[in-house]
């Protein structure tokens, strides 16, 4: 048994000793590090940037995994059919945790060049200005507690499984927060909400036109859309044949004929996460449309000006006793005092609207 300095659990029995950074058992054999700075953290901390962007991870699976009837490890991502945060804000990697982030002005984008009346006159001058989003980002930070004996006895990769799904619930606030942001009125230009009435609402109304609702909607729009965002509850009555003020033949919806006809509808986002509170018993609703009256979102995702962006901060590694990578935190480390492992997940982000001129907002799609 080694001389260095022995570690206890809360009942005062002996788990293993310290070794420098290392926390080793009886065996030698090592359980956890006191810093998060370890082979396994830097592993984690791949794995975790990966499952925040979308990016496909290996699956971690070993021979016995494979060859013995057991829970098989998987270090697989939300699929796309759940978030759609990423593709809706884009996320643009900064340096600094708080700055302003200037963008062309959209009415500079629509000025026409003016020609030049002979072939030795000046060109006209003409000076752009940019429009000024300031931000600051806020940290997000979710934390495991995996009891050391609990890991220890698991034939199974635990703290994979862990990592992924603390990652899950980073990405899902994250939805939210964009949902929040998009689907509130008040965030937009008054100019760019259109307010459906109760004829018009597209489940049921006599005069349910959704097709014409786009259209009207993408025309107050400064710059044109490029994404359609419709909840999950939406989606149907959207495509549906029913209600349209110009009746295609019977069974056929207007959306279905423009598209048949060689029409082009903006990319389709359908957002499908759900959330809850966390109560029993409490029924999981859409993020996208928590309740009724609910929406469809026009945006632009380009790179010149779009409706809007995610800032993420890649973080200050001098200072970190974990791993950063693009922009995601993790530690892993062993605490003593409760005789467990602790994974820590973060993240610094502040979502904000480029132009709340540049898409549209339609409220009341469904009521």
């Amino acid at each position: 048994m080694s001389t260095n300095t022995l570690i206890r659990d809360l009942s005062g029995r002996p788990i293993g000793y310290l070794d420098g950074d290392v926390v080793r058992d009886d065996a030698g054999k090592a359980l956890a590090t006191r810093a998060g700075n370890d082979k396994q953290t830097l592993s984690f901390a791949d794995k975790a940037a990966a499952m925040m962007t979308g990016r496909q991870v290996l699956m971690d699976l070993g021979q016995a995994d494979v060859l013995t009837p057991a829970t098989q490890a998987s270090f697989g991502i939300p699929g796309d059919l759940d978030f759609i945060a990423d593709q809706v804000s884009e996320i643009r990697y900064i340096s600094r945790d708080r700055g302003a982030f200037y963008v062309e002005s959209v009415n500079d984008a629509l000025k026409l060049v003016i020609s030049n009346e002979s072939g030795d006159g000046g060109p006209a001058e003409v000076t752009p200005s940019y429009a000024k989003t300031s931000f600051t980002t806020t940290g997000y930070a979710v934390a495991a507690q995996i009891p050391r004996l609990l890991s220890s006895n698991t034939d199974w990769d635990l703290l994979g499984h862990t990592l992924r799904f603390l990652v899950t619930a980073l990405r899902r606030q994250r939805e939210f927060r964009i949902a929040t942001l998009l689907t509130t009125s008040t965030n937009w230009n008054a100019n760019n909400v259109t307010a459906l009435g109760a004829t018009a609402k597209w489940n049921g109304g006599t005069t349910a036109d959704p097709l014409a609702a786009i259209y009207s909607s993408r025309q107050n729009s400064i710059l044109p859309v490029t994404s359609l965002i419709l909840p999950e509850p939406v989606e149907q009555y959207f495509f549906a044949p029913t209600g349209a003020t110009t009746t295609p033949p019977a069974g056929i919806s207007r959306v279905q004929q423009f598209v048949q006809g060689g029409g082009e509808l903006p990319k389709v986002l359908v957002g499908r996460a759900k959330y809850s509170s966390g109560s029993s018993g409490v029924t999981p609703v859409y993020i996208w449309a928590p309740a009724v009256p609910s929406t469809a979102i026009l945006i632009r995702s380009t790179a010149d000006i779009p409706t809007c962006v995610t800032f993420r901060w890649l973080g200050d590694s001098g200072n970190n006793d974990g791993e950063m990578r693009e922009g995601v935190l993790v530690r892993q480390f062993f605490d003593p005092t409760s005789d467990s492992n602790w994974i820590v997940v973060a993240h610094n982000d502040a979502e904000a609207f480029v132009s709340n001129q540049v898409g549209s907002l339609i409220t009341g799609a469904i009521a």
